[in-house]
């Protein structure tokens, strides 16, 4: 029974070695890594190489493109308080920068810019006054025709909401 008390401290011993030597690697490594700056918090910036192709994609098709149109959908059932749920999707858009940021052109040279933008309005679309079957059909109807809308990057923002 000792044997096996004694064994069982040296492990303990060892993992707690080794959960030290993990943890002085991560701060050595840490410590090593550079830091990626904190952006201005004014003015404009350059895009990315991945927004500079979507950029230049929208340049290209004269209809606008739609490949990176994003749609969730849900059901909601009993009664809506429109009024803090425009509050709430204000409060998201207002914490993540880039669903205010616009694409904007100076001198011919593309770059983003993030805006105030909020939503004005929620896009409520009354169904009631059809029957119930018609309301899933035309529900459908203008899912699919979101989904095909371009949007204009320079001057549109990235979060519109249909109810």
């Amino acid at each position: 029974m000792a044997e096996i008390t004694e064994s069982a401290n040296v492990v303990s011993n060892r993992r707690v070695l080794l959960l030290q030597r993990i943890e002085e690697r991560r701060r050595a490594s840490s410590e090593q890594e550079p830091k990626i700056p904190r952006r201005k918090m004014s003015g404009d910036c350059p895009l990315s190489y991945a927004q500079e192709l979507m950029w230049l994609l929208d340049r290209l098709n004269a209809d606008g493109v739609t490949a990176y149109n994003s749609i969730w959908t849900g059901r909601l059932r009993g009664p809506l308080n429109t009024g803090a749920l425009q509050q709430s999707l204000n409060t998201i858009i207002e914490r993540h920068e880039i669903l205010r940021t616009v694409y904007i052109t100076v001198d011919g040279v593309p770059a983003q810019r993030v805006t105030d933008n909020k939503l004005h309005d929620l896009g409520l679309i009354d169904l009631a006054h059809l029957q119930e079957a018609q309301r899933e059909l035309e529900a459908v109807r203008i899912l699919e025709e979101e989904v095909r809308r371009p949007f204009d990057r320079e001057w549109a923002s990235k979060t519109t909401c249909s109810f």
